[in-house]
């Protein structure tokens, strides 16, 4: 059902990756999107709003959705969440755990089924649809994929990764993305890749500082993104050299979200409501 991950397949730079084509052998990925179709359809909202906001995804499955009806769907997550899917990624990149997160190999393998995630994941369709910015992944990830499913009828332009490198190593976060602290200034960043929305592509990285990536924005798109995501995420896991212990994140930004935080509270005190941001 799935073609095998292959050395050839892990890229170093500029942080370790996999981009994997035809991950689904040709029969099986037909039917998976004649399901998707259909999920897609029950799922579809269009973005109408402020291009500068994102369109928060629909996901499947939730508490009201039978996986039973989409069967190869359901093949596809659980294959996601497996030994047998991370064991390629886990053997190329053991040395990095210990020092990139903290963790060991030996505590990845036993606690696999526990830290692996995965589902369906719906970007809204839209004239403009603003995705994400320049960032890395949440602190307590060490995995993090996506499988892409673009619809044979998806014309859009954009939706595509794109990979950065630091230009003078960590000098902070953007400050305008307080709420999200792991967005990055264009100015501190060069971009290296851009890797194609297309269809049964499958994309692995391993999660740390340096693993800076975005997502470009969706133009004229009449139907939903489609991707698997998903990740190893564990508790005990921790980017190496915690960003938010960056002597200018002490310096700078502690105080400013303190600011933040406090200016919303007394808003919500005297007039009643929160604001959006």
């Amino acid at each position: 059902m799935f073609n095998p991950i292959e050395s050839k397949d892990f890229k170093i730079n500029p942080f370790p990756y996999v981009i994997k084509d035809n991950f689904m052998e040709d029969h099986y990925f037909n039917a998976l999107i004649l399901e998707l179709e259909e999920i897609e359809k029950m799922k579809r909202r269009v973005w109408s709003g402020d291009k500068d906001k994102l369109a928060d995804p629909a996901v499947w499955p939730d508490e009201n959705d039978s996986a039973e009806e989409y069967p190869i769907a359901s093949k596809v997550i659980k294959h996601l969440r497996s030994n047998a899917f991370y064991a390629p990624m886990i053997k190329e990149w053991s040395d990095y755990f210990p020092r990139r997160h903290g963790v060991t190999v030996d505590f990845v393998n036993k606690n696999l089924s526990k830290i692996a995630r995965s589902q369906i994941w719906l970007d809204a369709a839209g004239k403009y649809v603003k995705i994400r910015e320049p960032h890395v992944d949440n602190h307590k990830s060490i995995i993090t994929f996506l499988y892409y499913c673009r619809l044979p009828e998806d014309s859009s332009t954009g939706g595509d990764l794109t990979t950065y490198s630091l230009k003078k190593g960590f000098r902070g976060f953007k400050l305008a993305t307080l709420k999200d602290s792991y967005y990055f200034n264009d100015k501190d960043i060069k971009l290296e890749e851009t890797i194609r929305y297309k269809p049964n592509r499958l994309v692995v990285t391993l999660n740390g500082k340096n693993a800076i990536h975005g997502i470009t924005p969706r133009q004229n798109a009449t139907v939903s993104r489609i991707k698997f995501i998903g990740c190893l995420n564990s508790e005990h896991a921790r980017i190496d050299e915690s960003l938010e212990n960056a002597p200018i994140w002490k310096i700078f930004y502690y105080p400013l979200r303190f600011s933040q935080k406090a200016l919303i509270k007394g808003k919500k005190t005297f007039f009643g409501s929160t604001p959006s941001y």
